[in-house]
């Protein structure tokens, strides 16, 4: 198992403290979200300048909901603990973390959605547990127009995990 010896070596994707591995988060997405949303809000307030004032507010309205949207992910972690044989999950910031047993891991799942004729417009990585008779799944990685960065997330998960990833 030669592949599974490389990936342990070369973690990309994870920091490793001892036995636990957490995901680094790319936040190049977010920070896209966070300066269009100000991009929004600057334009709302200081270049559209009209008797109607509807469009100054709606543009002001989705630049404040687009930095919302940006904080909510800055609290998104992925840990996977082999000491207690854990997988903690928190979705955002103002979400609880949730526990799941190594154990319950059920699959990895990649979804691509294509638009625009050829384009990948996104792509997302999933860890799914089986627990009590029913499949749960949580976002592990979100990508925009490659996948490649989506399926090494998945690799070094499957890797540290030890499972055969397909």
């Amino acid at each position: 198992i030669q592949i599974k010896k490389t990936i342990m070596e070369e973690l990309k994707k994870f920091k490793q403290e001892g036995n636990i591995y957490s995901l680094k988060t790319t936040q190049s997405a977010t920070y896209v979200l966070v300066i269009f949303g100000l991009l929004l809000f600057y334009i709302a307030f200081f270049v559209l300048d009209s008797t109607d004032k509807t469009p100054r507010y709606s543009a002001a309205i989705i630049g404040l909901l687009l930095i919302f949207a940006a904080y909510l992910r800055f609290g998104a972690k992925f840990i996977i603990d082999k000491n207690t044989g854990k997988i903690i999950i928190k979705r955002n910031a103002i979400s609880r973390e949730m526990e799941f047993n190594i154990k319950d891991f059920s699959r990895f799942h990649v979804e691509k959605v294509i638009s625009l004729g050829l384009i990948t417009t996104n792509v997302s990585g999933s860890i799914h547990f089986l627990k009590d008779g029913q499949e749960k799944g949580f976002l592990m990685v979100q990508t925009f127009l490659f996948s490649r960065p989506v399926q090494e997330v998945i690799d070094e998960a499957a890797g540290i995990l030890e499972i055969p990833n397909e």
